[in-house]
């Protein structure tokens, strides 16, 4: 058995506020074993698309490589099945991820006066901009073959109170 629970997680956040300038941040920390791509999509056997991986197969003697030649009868489909129970199927999946991040700056107050405005704040915001891993598949938080990871956005707006 292979212990997916994360060993530890956590995150680190903090306020930056010079003048009228603040940036806000937040990194997400996961230390963890999870599901990796090598098994998960057996070549042939699914409509997906293969990973890159696949590239580095068995293709004549005298190779050496963890992927075997591929056939056309699903004669070694077995195979893909029991590596993937077994602990073959598993990899680090620990990442660092740059969760949140904000920049605002609001306008002097002498200037909100002359606009006959209370508060005037210009911002940006994104999320999930970065992702530190070692983690072979498409995102080390959710282990999916057939999910997309979660989207990087980036909001620009602005804030006026009357």
């Amino acid at each position: 058995m292979v212990n997916t629970l994360p060993k530890f997680y956590g995150g680190l956040q903090n306020i930056i506020s010079f003048k009228r300038i603040q940036f806000d941040f937040l990194f997400q920390f996961v230390k963890q074993i999870g599901k990796n791509y090598m098994f998960g999509n057996v070549p042939g056997s699914r409509n997906y698309n293969q990973p890159t991986w696949v590239l580095s197969r068995w293709k004549k003697v005298g190779d050496n490589t963890e992927i075997q030649k591929f056939n056309q009868d699903f004669s070694t489909i077995s195979q893909y099945f029991f590596a993937d129970i077994s602990d073959a199927g598993y990899t680090d999946a620990s990442y660092i991820r740059l969760k949140n991040i904000s920049l605002s700056y609001s306008l002097p107050s002498n200037i909100e006066k002359k606009l006959h405005l209370q508060n005037c704040r210009m911002f940006l915001l994104a999320q999930n901009l970065l992702t530190f891993t070692k983690y072979k598949g498409l995102d080390p938080e959710s282990q999916s073959i057939s999910s997309i990871p979660p989207l990087k956005t980036i909001t620009v707006g602005l804030q006026i109170t009357l």
